[in-house]
């Protein structure tokens, strides 16, 4: 596989399922050589004869008792003088690898932390493996398994929530105390670390494990970033950091990318409302205004850090719970059902076993209970607004409920709205 040909593009037409819905199509490219068509096993993609197949998938449907979708793609081989002219379709393309000189810019990874091993392991046993799903298996258990002796580092946590805004806290030193203080990131490199073809190879959202811990760390260095507004926060939440960690900006011989990209981000940084932002973290409660000065809550930031290292770990779906009795019907799921949402998963976690994610368990109650708002009782989703994935009433009819209960502190749908932001920046 040639990684640097990946491409994503966008087309717009109308939906063959349902017809005359306009609907926007991600694609993806990526071009790849077979070297050996007659070694075995290439007959299952029509291989060496170039014939006509068919791949088999299941799309896991959300709600309670979905069995999935049985989804069958058709695929044919072509010869490339057949496709003619007309092959290098003019699309806008979505992905921030532009083409320099005919080469791409590939995106860096940071390095993922050690994988999980039993409490009782050795230096010289394996790692802990995440065994193929089961519809029979006490997912829950699972994660008690892979989280058994783990503790978080307080002092690296707390340096993280404590020095956020320090001008000499660095966004390096950020990222190796967040690693080293949340045990719960390890979930995304434990077992084979995504290899392909493995029954964990990939998530829920069809990325693989270490994609959604880079996202995850991507979210980590937004909440820093955007606490850092004053200092170095707008221009590395617009350009990044260099090799080694210092803010790019569009000048920067360092930022491989195109003008009109540059150019982009340039005007997101010098039209941006910035205050709007700094806005939002002062009502979630995570900055506030002492004696005149502008500084930050630790509590209330641990809990944001907290929350962001681990809300997409659910999307691992081994580690999804099933509801057991006296625990259902939860979000839709009745019992016996695995939560197939992650959102739910987590909050089905948060709700009835906290103390298998060690670093919710350490928060203070007032900041677990922020968290568990969030994922548990606010019931809302704002990208099914942001996307117009859900009509209004199934939208806000249950959030309306609670604010109507008086169950909603305005600081908590502010916290909620600061770790979407965030999340989304990752």
């Amino acid at each position: 596989i040639d990684e640097r040909s990946y491409r994503l593009s966008e087309e717009v037409g109308n939906s063959n399922r349902y017809p005359g819905l306009r609907t926007l199509y991600c694609i993806h490219e990526v071009k790849c050589r077979i070297l050996n068509p007659t070694a075995p096993g290439m007959e299952a993609i029509g291989l060496p004869s170039g014939i006509d197949f068919v791949v088999n998938r299941v799309r896991q449907s959300k709600g309670p008792n979905a069995a999935g979708e049985n989804i069958v793609t058709g695929w044919s081989w072509k010869p490339v003088q057949s496709l003619g002219s007309n092959f290098s379709v003019s699309r806008r393309s979505l992905l921030d690898r532009p083409e320099l000189d005919g080469a791409v810019t590939k995106k860096r990874r940071l390095p993922v932390p050690e994988p999980l091993t039993r409490a009782s392991a050795t230096a010289a046993e394996e790692p802990l493996q995440l065994p193929v799903e089961s519809k029979t298996a006490t997912q829950t258990s699972l994660l008690r398994d892979l989280m058994e002796g783990k503790k978080p580092n307080i002092d690296r946590a707390l340096a993280a929530a404590q020095r956020i805004r320090d001008p000499n806290y660095t966004c390096r030193q950020y990222f190796e105390d967040c690693v080293a203080a949340f045990p719960e990131l390890a979930l995304y490199v434990s077992g084979d670390n995504g290899a392909p073809g493995s029954p964990d190879c990939s998530t829920q959202s069809g990325r693989s494990k270490d994609d959604e811990f880079q996202r995850t760390i991507g979210a980590l260095f937004a909440v820093y970033w955007l606490m850092r507004l004053s200092l170095d926060g707008r221009q590395s939440f617009c350009f990044g950091v260099d090799d080694d960690w210092y803010p790019l900006s569009a000048d920067s011989v360092a930022l491989i990318r195109t003008s009109a990209e540059k150019q982009k981000r340039q005007t997101f940084l010098e039209k941006t409302k910035w205050e709007d932002f700094e806005q939002l973290f002062l009502d979630a409660g995570i900055l506030k205004y002492v004696n005149g000065s502008l500084t930050h809550d630790i509590d209330r930031t641990l809990a944001m850090l907290v929350l962001t290292a681990i809300h997409d770990i659910m999307k691992i779906s081994a580690l999804c719970p099933v509801v057991a009795e006296g625990r259902g019907p939860w979000c839709g799921y009745h019992v016996g059902d695995k939560v197939g949402d992650h959102d739910a998963a987590l909050g089905y976690i948060l709700e009835y076993e906290p103390e298998v994610l060690p670093s919710f368990a350490m928060l203070p109650r007032s900041q677990r209970r922020s968290v568990k708002f969030t994922q548990c009782k606010m019931d809302y989703n704002m990208g099914w607004l942001v996307q117009a994935e859900a009509p209004p009433g199934a939208l806000f009819s249950k959030f309306r409920k609670v604010v109507q209960s008086g169950e909603a502190n305005p600081a908590d749908v502010s916290f909620y709205f600061v770790h979407w932001l965030t999340d989304l920046a990752g």
